[in-house]
C-alpha cells in the first residue's frame, strides 16, 4: 500500500516532475507548472525544488530549496552528465522557448540560457543525449506544431542545429536512444511512433509505426540498462514494451491496460524491471516488466491525486536507498507528493 511521506500544494497546476539522477544529487526533485489566464492568454510558470531528506523523526520529508518564475513549463529533464559540477536541467517552455536552468549552491536555480525553436508553437518535450563518450551536448526538442529539432549546448550557450516536421499533430514525446547516439523517437498525437537519424534528420523517418496506438503517443522511454528495449505510453490507457532490434519494424513484446491515458512512463534507477507511469485519471501506477516472457503486471497503484497525473518519476538518493521513494504531481489540484510503496 503506497504511503505518502510528504506533499505540496503547488501555486500554479503541476504537470511535470523529475528527481536527479547524478551520483550525490540524488536527493533533489524538480517540480514543473504550467497555467493558463483564459483572460490574458498567458501561460505561467514556476520551477520548483527541492531535497529529500530524513527529517529529525527519521521520516522522508521535502525541504524547499528554490522557487523561479518562467513562462508556462511542459516538461522537464535533468542533464544525466556524471562529468557536470553543478546539477542542471533542460525545460520544454510554453513559449515556444527551451531553457537550462542550473542549481548553484545552497539549492539555488538560476537560467543559464534560453533559446527559441518555435516563436508560435510549445516546445512540448525535451531530452538529452547520454553518450558519455562524447565531449559535446546535445538537446532533442518537440513542438505543438509537429516540429522536431536538435540543440548544441557550448559553455554557458546553445544553439539549434536542425529543424523539421516530423508529424501533422502535436508532438508530445521525443526521446534519445543512448545505445544509438544519432536515433530520436518520436511520438504525437497522431498515434503515430516515429525514429529519425539525426545524421539526416530532414530526410524520412527510419521508423513508423501507425498502426499499434490507439490514440496519441504522450511518451516515450529508452531503457538505458537493456539495449533495444523501449517503453512507449498512450492516451489510449495502454503501456507497450518494444523490442527495436529490427529497425525498420520494431515489435511490442508486452503491453498492459493502466486505466487512464500514460502521460509519463519512467525505468527505476536500480531495478531495470521496473516501470513507473502517471496516468491521468488513474493516478499513478507501478509495473514490472518482462520484456522476454512478454508480461507487464502491474505491482503497486497510487491514487491518492484528485486530479490528472502527469507527472512521476523515481528518487535514487540515500533518502530512498531503501524505499522505492517517488515523486508524482496532478494538474488542476496543484498536488506534489513524494511517496513510497
Amino acid at each position: 500500500m503506497p504511503f505518502v511521506h510528504d506533499q505540496r500544494v503547488l501555486a500554479l497546476n503541476a504537470d511535470c516532475v523529475a528527481c536527479c539522477p547524478n551520483e550525490g544529487h540524488g536527493d533533489l526533485l524538480a517540480a514543473g507548472t504550467y497555467q493558463l489566464n483564459t483572460s490574458t492568454g498567458i501561460r505561467s510558470g514556476l520551477l520548483y525544488t527541492y531535497s529529500l531528506q530524513c527529517d529529525q523523526d527519521g521520516e522522508q520529508a521535502l525541504h524547499d530549496l528554490d522557487t523561479i518564475d518562467l513562462p508556462g513549463i511542459f516538461e522537464i529533464k535533468w542533464d544525466p552528465d556524471p562529468s557536470a559540477a553543478t546539477p542542471s536541467l533542460a525545460l520544454a517552455l510554453t513559449n515556444g522557448t527551451t531553457a537550462l536552468v542550473r542549481i548553484r549552491e545552497e539549492g539555488k536555480a538560476g537560467v543559464t540560457w534560453q533559446v527559441e525553436v518555435d516563436e508560435t508553437a510549445l516546445t512540448t518535450c525535451v531530452d538529452f543525449q547520454t553518450d558519455s563518450a562524447c565531449p559535446d551536448r546535445f538537446l532533442c526538442v518537440s513542438t505543438s506544431a509537429g516540429f522536431l529539432a536538435t540543440l548544441k549546448v557550448e559553455g554557458s550557450r546553445a544553439m539549434m542545429l536542425e529543424k523539421w516536421s516530423a508529424h501533422d499533430l502535436e508532438i508530445w514525446a521525443c526521446a534519445f536512444v543512448c545505445w544509438q547516439r544519432d536515433l530520436v523517437f518520436s511520438g504525437a498525437d497522431d498515434a503515430c511512433l516515429k525514429a529519425w537519424d539525426i545524421r539526416a534528420a530532414k530526410a524520412a523517418p527510419v521508423i513508423v509505426n501507425r498502426r499499434e496506438h490507439g490514440a496519441g503517443v504522450c511518451c516515450i522511454r529508452p531503457s538505458r540498462e537493456k539495449e533495444h528495449v523501449l517503453c512507449t505510453g498512450s492516451y489510449d490507457e495502454q503501456i507497450r514494451i518494444w523490442d527495436t532490434r529490427m529497425v525498420s519494424h520494431p515489435v511490442v513484446t508486452a503491453k498492459a491496460a493502466t486505466g487512464g491515458g500514460v502521460w509519463r512512463v519512467n525505468w527505476h534507477p536500480l531495478d531495470s524491471d521496473l516501470l513507473l507511469a502517471a496516468c491521468m485519471h488513474n493516478g499513478c501506477s507501478v509495473f514490472r516488466a518482462d520484456a522476454a516472457a512478454g508480461l507487464l503486471e502491474a505491482v503497486a497503484h497510487h491514487d491518492g491525486h484528485g486530479s490528472l497525473a502527469y507527472g512521476a518519476d523515481w528518487f535514487c538518493g540515500e533518502a530512498a536507498r531503501d524505499h522505492h521513494m517517488v515523486a508524482s504531481c496532478s494538474f488542476y489540484d496543484n498536488l506534489l507528493h513524494a511517496w513510497s510503496y
